[in-house]
Order: C-alpha cells, then sequence, then structure tokens
C-alpha cells in the first residue's frame, strides 16, 4: 500500500511554512502519494526538502525502476532504486538500495539506507553513503 503524505502529516511534523506552501500548490487536494511528492521535489530542485521528507517518513518496501540511461537534476526513491545507468548533476537518494546495470554518477552526492551497486562504476562529487 502506497504511503501518503497529507498536508496534516507535514504540520505534525513542523514543516516550514515555504514546504507546507509549496506542497498545497503542488498537491492541492492536500495529499499526493510519497514517491510523487519527491519526484515533484526533485523536479522543482529541492533536494533539501526532499532529504527532509525522507527522515521524517523513512524507507517503504516499494521500487523505482527506471529503464535505460536516465539523465536528471536529483533523484529520489521512497524505497528501492533500479535503474539501467543514471546520471545527475545533483544528487541520489533512496531509502533502501540502488542498483544499476551500468554506472551512477552523481555531481553532488548519493545516498542509500542500504547498499550501492553499479556494474560499470559509481561517482560522487561530494560523497556516498
Amino acid at each position: 500500500m502506497p504511503t501518503t503524505i497529507t498536508s496534516t502529516k507535514l504540520r505534525e511534523w513542523h514543516a516550514c511554512q515555504d514546504g507546507c506552501r509549496w506542497f498545497l500548490t503542488h498537491f492541492p487536494a492536500g495529499e499526493a502519494d510519497y514517491q510523487a511528492v519527491l519526484n515533484a521535489l526533485a523536479e522543482a530542485d529541492r533536494p533539501n526538502d526532499a532529504r527532509w521528507l525522507m527522515e521524517r517518513v523513512g524507507p517503504t518496501d516499494d521500487v523505482l525502476e527506471l529503464h535505460g540511461h536516465v539523465e536528471r537534476k536529483h533523484l529520489f526513491a521512497a524505497g528501492s532504486l533500479k535503474v539501467g545507468s543514471v546520471r545527475v548533476s545533483g544528487s541520489i537518494s533512496a531509502g533502501r538500495g540502488i542498483s544499476a546495470g551500468e554506472g551512477i554518477s552523481a555531481g553532488e552526492g548519493i545516498s542509500a539506507g542500504e547498499g550501492i551497486s553499479a556494474e560499470w562504476g559509481i561517482s560522487a562529487g561530494r560523497g556516498i553513503s
């Protein structure tokens, strides 16, 4: 069952006013699937908010599977991330593990709650955890 983020939960977690306004602007119904919120935060270049949310909600058992080569600014997965290859100019974070059939490259950091593996190598500008 997908994890739902609501404006009520954000207030209970003492989210900042700017974050709450951003959430309601992007999700006017006041609720959204956790992964959908992470995707929107990545698209909006809000990595600090994504990390904050991931700390509050924690990892899920969901698997975000992306095929082929993926290039984005940031990439966040509520659970595990499985990808052919990925290059981001910002950061990659997953609540559980990250695995790539080819390579993983991030201009900033890469973090995962469990393990990180790639057939063709892993590189990060600001660290891997």
